[in-house]
């Protein structure tokens, strides 16, 4: 693949000099090099540890091959590209590679698919069908430390949908405590654990949830916020009111609660300046944690036997 070629080098740790020519103490600071070319790709503390770009990508594509998946590297698929792949044995893979080969992001869409009963207002121009994304993240620049994330995009909106799994992320500091081997195992659990989605968002599907619950849970789990100085609970008003909204367009169902709330994560304005790729982890993060919790659970079960 084309953008192998751009990931080839290792990143190596050696000292790092001062502008006069003078070697800094490695015990503050090191340098961060491109064994190829020996450019500077970031200056880095005492414990850092480079994770080679493809030491990340490596399970990936192990697992995909295992499942005889075809691989074509394709950027930015049009959406009726992608609904093709939907069913079929293969995955569109698309790399990026910045600030000089010290930031990767890739994103791995295969034709795994799973398709909630369920209607919606929302739903116009096709079926509710979700693709399975594997994205990741790996730097050399000491800000975006290894990252994989299953999930799925949700065609319909282009949603990325967040999954309450705690396996549903792997992660891992650019250290020297950093093991791949471990980390690769956590790549290979978050896979396996995607076998359950279908029966779980089939159940979401088929929930009913409408907006007066909807709200009452965003303010006990979501937008709750930490209790006025006189003991009275306390959440934010706006998020409330901006997830409501995007419930609106949904089905009324725990199904479309969540579509809501990942719509949010994958589409919601960021602050001004935010870091994109570091802003929406956070933000699928505090999805993931409320679709973990109890009430989300009550949630999900009072509304499957009312």
């Amino acid at each position: 693949m084309s953008f192998m070629n751009q990931i080839a080098f290792n990143a190596v740790v050696s000292d790092v000099f001062d502008k006069n020519g003078n070697r800094i103490d490695p015990n503050i600071a090191r340098g961060v090099y491109r064994d190829d070319t020996e450019e500077l790709l970031s200056i880095c503390g005492p414990t850092f540890k480079p994770v080679q770009h493809r030491e990340v990508l490596e399970p990936l594509f192990e697992r995909l091959d295992k499942q005889g998946m075809s691989l074509e590297v394709r950027s930015n698929a049009s959406r009726n590209a992608l609904y093709d792949l939907a069913g079929k044995k293969g995955a569109f893979v698309d790399v990026e590679v910045t600030d000089n080969g010290a930031v990767m992001r890739t994103k791995i869409t295969t034709g795994d698919f799973i398709q909630p009963t369920g209607a919606s207002q929302y739903l116009e121009s096709g079926p509710d069908t979700m693709l399975a994304v594997y994205d990741t993240v790996n730097s050399h620049n000491g800000k975006l430390a290894a990252r994989s994330n299953c999930s799925y995009n949700r065609l319909i909106c282009m949603n990325g949908i967040v999954r309450p799994a705690f396996t549903a992320k792997a992660y891992g500091k650019h250290t020297t405590n950093f093991n791949v081997d471990a980390f690769m195992a956590q790549v290979s659990a978050q896979v396996e654990a995607m076998a359950a989605d279908p029966d779980l968002f089939g159940k979401y599907a088929t929930t009913p949830c409408n907006v007066k619950q909807a709200e009452v849970f965003l303010q006990k789990t979501f937008a709750k916020l930490p209790n006025k100085a006189n003991g009275d609970p306390h959440f934010s008003e706006r998020l409330v009111v901006e997830i409501l909204a995007l419930f609106a367009r949904e089905d009324q169902t725990v199904w479309g609660l969540v579509q809501a709330l990942t719509a949010w994560s994958t589409h919601g304005d960021m602050r001004k300046n935010a870091d994109p790729v570091l802003g929406r982890l956070g933000r699928e993060e505090k999805v993931a944690k409320t679709m973990r919790s109890s009430l989300f659970d009550k949630l999900v079960n009072e509304g499957a036997t009312a």
